[in-house]
């Protein structure tokens, strides 16, 4: 495996969700085109501010786009 450094700037995200922890996945789509848009080089998702211990794991997979 290769390692690479992190370079740039990098968003502590959010998930963005409805009531009762339905993901909101049009509202991520939305969300990232924001992020690069604003330059954003990468982003740490489902974790930053603790929604990501929260969710199943079928959740943070549909997050991370698996």
């Amino acid at each position: 495996m290769i390692y690479q450094p992190i370079m740039g700037t990098i968003a502590a995200t959010y998930t963005t969700m409805y009531k009762m922890g339905v993901v909101s996945l049009e509202k991520i789509t939305d969300y990232t085109g924001k992020l690069k848009k604003d330059g954003l080089s990468s982003a740490f998702i489902c974790g930053t501010t603790g929604e990501g211990m929260l969710m199943t794991l079928e959740k943070r997979k549909l997050v991370a786009g698996e």
